[in-house]
């Protein structure tokens, strides 16, 4: 698949709501950096922004914790992987019925 040369070096971000009536946890992190867990209060917003590496192979992972459930997965991840998410800034909503992402906007 052919990188997308525009996206390089760009920063990219990513914002998870808690729409969840309890706090829940996230944890995010990539292969260089760790971003902590995060502890989410109802209606919260925690966000962070990165810049895609040359090679196009910059994944973000986010573990989450909420009703006694794990969830994780990458929240975005660069066009040097097979099915990846692409979007400048995704936006990522947990609520009791799931967790759904997509495009800010």
């Amino acid at each position: 698949m052919p990188v997308n040369l525009t996206k390089l070096g760009q920063s990219m971000s990513v914002s998870i709501t808690s729409n969840e009536p309890h706090s829940i946890t996230v944890h995010c992190s990539s292969k260089d950096n760790n971003l902590q867990v995060q502890t989410l209060a109802p209606r919260a917003v925690y966000g962070f922004q990165y810049n895609m590496n040359v090679w196009g192979t910059t994944l973000c992972s986010c573990e989450f914790q909420y009703q006694n459930q794990n969830a994780g997965f990458p929240v975005w991840q660069g066009p040097g992987f097979a099915g990846w998410i692409m979007c400048q800034q995704c936006m990522w909503v947990v609520t009791p019925g799931g967790i759904y992402g997509g495009e800010k906007g």
